[in-house]
């Protein structure tokens, strides 16, 4: 494959993510936004994800302040990894793999947390396949990362 299409591939795929992680955060932002009255209930561009939080941690009684925390942690997070894959992309260098390697690594860190806390909060029980969908976004942030890294 020449490096034409090998640089191509790399930066759609951090394009791919930080499209993601952008869709992401605001899906968040306007789920909290719907949950505090601000958005319509009418309005759908939410992820639904503040009910997930809250469904989780139910099991210990965190409070829906601890639980608002949490969220905006998350959306803070998220906001953070868009930021660096946008700027990875943009700043996208041939021969240069470490550019690449911070926005993985939060994909990497948020979602390995997330899968930490399913087993904590016994998710797996209660609330679905939402554990299969961690490990699949841990999976392909990995996959990525080794793909970007190492194709020439």
């Amino acid at each position: 494959m020449n490096k034409i299409n090998t640089n191509f591939i790399k930066r759609t795929i951090l394009l791919i993510w930080a499209l993601w992680a952008l869709f992401v955060t605001l899906s968040n932002i306007f789920d909290g936004l719907k949950t505090i009255g601000i958005l319509s209930e009418n309005f759908r561009f939410v992820s639904g994800n503040f009910g997930y939080i809250q469904a989780a941690t139910q099991i210990y009684y965190f409070p829906v302040w601890l639980n608002a925390v949490l969220f905006i942690l998350v959306i803070l997070w998220e906001g953070m990894m868009c930021v660096l894959f946008l700027k990875a992309f943009i700043k996208f260098e041939e021969g240069n793999n470490q550019s690449m390697l911070p926005p993985f690594l939060a994909g990497i860190i948020l979602f390995g947390g997330f899968l930490v806390m399913d087993e904590l909060l016994i998710t797996y029980d209660r609330l679905g396949t939402i554990e299969q969908s961690h490990l699949g976004f841990l999976v392909g942030f990995i996959v990525s990362l080794l793909l970007v890294r190492n194709l020439n």
